[in-house]
């Protein structure tokens, strides 16, 4: 479950208006009527066949103005006459300036008694008035009882004027067609079927089985022109309207010779398409559809969102799938009766303020812990989803109500409408949001250049995040998409990674990762990664290697910089500083100047450790502290002759050691085993890789660990386990990397606690 704690605040029972108690009421209609920028609340009454009711009885309506905050006040009669906005069964209300005074109107759609013989009922119209009141227009609308179960409002023939298509999308008792009501601004709407196609059998006329139970109109091919979308039907074996349509405007008028049927959803067999909205998903200026509904078998059962991609040239392609997981597209069973809500409206709105046009949905039925609530857009179409359980407990989802959500000052607000007559009548309750939803995060790509058998670790300062930006608050978290064609990446939360090249690869490669930002991710980042040769050893690695090989430890930062200053002062590297000491690569005669500086710096230490040991345990105890292993047979011969040579020249086997440990460490970082040797055997070649590998994590932890160093103070006072807990700490940094990228990541992962916490007990 996602912590929103800091984002909602619950709204405590309010009674919003004393005596008003309607039978039943119909879902939330939130708009600014008022023209304060504000979202203010209709409520309608309904009269339903259930609960022993057996004759519909028209239910009073309320209207009330917002205080941005998810308040509410009752507005007086003398204001809006709510009275006189009796329903029986509203369906769809549409808010529209009608009178063309810069003013909100409201039309009202319904279909009446919602039982056998269906009588339907009159359509309602309120128009505002000078002074900020509204008065009951609906006569200027045809007086008839429609079976309206759906209606939509645009400027069909492109006038100035707002007209209404009435969506009479199932006979009824009336056997009412669908029709248009053409706005002269003046008076009455002009009832009118020439411009649509309602004759015998065409896609309007529901008496062929051309039923539908939505309608939309909105500008899809960007002409200007508002278009007629029709939900479908597919329910029953005999309903015929099995697609959604659009029918393109064309100046004016409807035709179904000049209309596409969009893909049917693939979530369920028997389906109803219950709202249709326009949403660019994309970005690319044409707006694309987002559709929702139930099933139609068990009737009226689960839910369903399609999104439907604007391909130009009047089609569609469905990419549900493509932009949303399976459990934000369906909820419920098909062809089982699961309990589960239907999705009745789309809401379509920025609500994390990003920019990209995010959605919700609201529903009819009991929401469940796995309902989707809102769907966030992360700006490439892809949308993730805030949830029931996001937002409050199992037993608590009635505080949402049917996910009804509005506008306010910070957010929005979940608005849930409850009618408890023992408590003095209408009741408003939800979630206020008091800070803004997460935005999308923006990525941008990042380039890396690798050495070939050489793993790259990258830390979260120069990661893949470095370069993003967030959107919100919110932290961010890396969130790897696919792995390299030549290698494999271990990612990190904070951006850090590991990228291991396959064996002998030299080469372009790349990665792809997003970044997330609580639910919303961002889009897919590509990362590119240029392996070249295995370079020569640099000062750095030298350093960081002889700390390795000599003291069996990370190095600490203040030593390392010392080192590398020691460097510095030579002819043969001046001007080699810490900025550019691992991109210069060291001399044999600086390693064997570092080799013996490292043996002599600490020579008691040194004493101490491997003094009782025989040349060939000296030279064995080197491959164990840098590899992780034992070496091959010919390497400790090798390096064995070559300290018997030096002592036979006189040198004490303490200076002979000294005088070879540059030359190893320098050798073993080098040595490009790309290819197998002549002189190793498979399994002594597989061998020598994998100590290298190992040689290589402890270069890259022992870095992270100097890097860290500056900020914890982890100067390496004195090279014993007394009294000092960095030098402790360095001994464990690298004690228990391996070949495996994961170990760097993990001490990587400790080192960084430690810094946070100030404790490097914690590495």
């Amino acid at each position: 479950m996602v912590d929103v704690s800091s984002r909602f605040s619950g709204i405590a029972p309010n009674v919003i208006l004393t005596n008003y108690s309607p039978q039943f009421l119909y879902s939330p209609v939130t708009a600014d009527l008022n023209g304060d920028g504000k979202q203010d609340l209709l409520v309608l009454g309904t009269s339903y066949p259930v609960n022993g009711v057996n004759s519909p009885t028209p239910q009073p309506a309320a209207l009330f103005f917002g205080d941005g905050n998810g308040g509410f006040t009752p507005v007086p009669e003398s204001v809006f006459p709510a009275r006189s906005l009796l329903t029986i069964h509203p369906r769809k209300v549409l808010v529209e300036d009608f009178n063309a005074d810069g003013r909100p109107d409201v039309f009202v759609s319904s279909h009446g008694w919602d039982a056998s013989p269906f009588p339907g009922e009159q359509n309602r119209l309120f128009l505002s008035q000078p002074g900020g009141s509204w008065i009951d227009a609906t006569v200027w609308l045809p007086q008839l009882s429609d079976f309206s179960h759906s209606s939509a409002a645009g400027d069909i023939n492109r006038d100035g004027r707002v007209d209404i298509f009435v969506g009479n999308g199932y006979a009824g008792q009336n056997h009412i067609l669908p029709y248009v009501l053409l706005n002269n601004g003046t008076g009455p709407f002009l009832q009118t079927r020439n411009d649509i196609p309602t004759f015998a059998g065409s896609i309007l006329d529901f008496d062929s089985g051309h039923m539908f139970p939505a309608s939309t109109l909105a500008d899809l091919n960007n002409d200007g022109y508002p278009d007629l979308i029709i939900g479908a039907d597919a329910s029953a074996s005999y309903n015929r309207t099995t697609k959604t349509a659009v029918l393109w405007n064309r100046n004016g008028q409807f035709s179904q010779t000049d209309m596409t049927l969009v893909p049917a959803p693939a979530s369920f067999p028997t389906h109803i398409d219950l709202d249709m909205q326009p949403i660019d998903i994309d970005g690319d200026g044409f707006r694309d559809l987002i559709v929702t509904g139930t099933q139609g078998q068990p009737f009226y059962d689960g839910w369903f969102v399609q999104l439907l991609q604007n391909s130009g040239g009047h089609g569609f392609v469905d990419v549900t799938a493509a932009l949303l997981a399976p459990t934000d597209a369906r909820g419920g069973t098909p062809g089982q009766a699961t309990g589960t809500p239907w999705g009745m409206w789309i809401n379509v709105g920025d609500y994390n303020r990003d920019g990209f046009q995010d959605f919700s949905i609201e529903y009819a039925g009991q929401l469940t812990q796995a309902t989707p609530l809102i769907w966030l857009n992360d700006g490439t179409g892809h949308f993730h989803t805030i949830k029931v359980s996001d937002l409050v407990a199992p037993g608590e989802e009635w505080r949402l109500g049917g996910a009804h959500l509005a506008p306010t000052t910070n957010g929005f607000s979940f608005i849930t409408l409850q009618d408890y007559p023992g408590s003095g009548g209408l009741i408003a309750t939800g979630l206020l949001a008091t800070a803004p939803l997460p935005r999308a995060p923006q990525e941008s790509d990042d380039a890396y250049v690798a050495a070939r058998d050489i793993p790259l670790h990258v830390d979260a300062i120069r990661g893949l995040l470095a370069n993003d930006a967030n959107g919100s608050a919110d932290r961010l978290a890396a969130v790897l998409l696919s792995q390299p064609s030549h290698g494999a990446v271990t990612l990190g939360p904070d951006g850090s990674f590991t990228y291991t090249p396959e064996r002998g690869f030299v080469g372009a490669d790349s990665f792809t990762y997003a970044a997330q930002d609580w639910v919303v991710r961002g889009r897919d980042a590509t990362v590119n990664v240029v392996v070249g040769a295995r370079p020569a050893t640099s000062v750095a690695q030298e350093i960081l290697g002889l700390y390795a090989a000599v003291y069996n430890r990370a190095a600490d930062h203040p030593g390392l910089a010392y080192w590398i200053s020691v460097v510095g002062q030579q002819a043969d590297a001046a001007g080699v500083t810490v900025a550019n000491a691992t991109t210069t690569a060291v001399t044999t005669a600086d390693a064997q100047l570092l080799g013996k500086l490292f043996v002599t710096t600490q020579s008691a230490y040194f004493s101490q450790t491997y003094g009782g040991l025989s040349d060939r345990a000296f030279i064995g105890a080197l491959y164990q502290n840098i590899g992780g292993a034992a070496g091959d047979p010919d390497g400790v011969q090798y390096w064995s002759m070559q300290l018997a040579s030096l002592e036979s020249r006189g040198l004490s086997i303490q200076d002979a050691r000294a005088q070879i440990v540059g030359q190893f460490v320098q050798g073993f970082i080098g040595y490009d085993l790309g290819a197998q040797p002549a002189n190793l055997t498979l399994a002594q070649y597989q061998d020598a890789l994998h100590r290298q590998l190992v040689f290589d994590n402890k270069l890259s932890v022992s870095q992270a660990y100097a890097n860290a160093s500056l900020q914890f103070g982890g100067q390496i006072l004195d090279a014993r386990s007394v009294d000092d807990p960095a030098f402790d700490a360095s001994i464990r940094a690298i004690a228990n990397v391996t070949a495996d990228a994961f170990t760097v990541t993990t001490v990587i992962g400790h080192i960084q606690s430690a810094v946070a916490g100030h404790d490097l007990a914690l590495i």
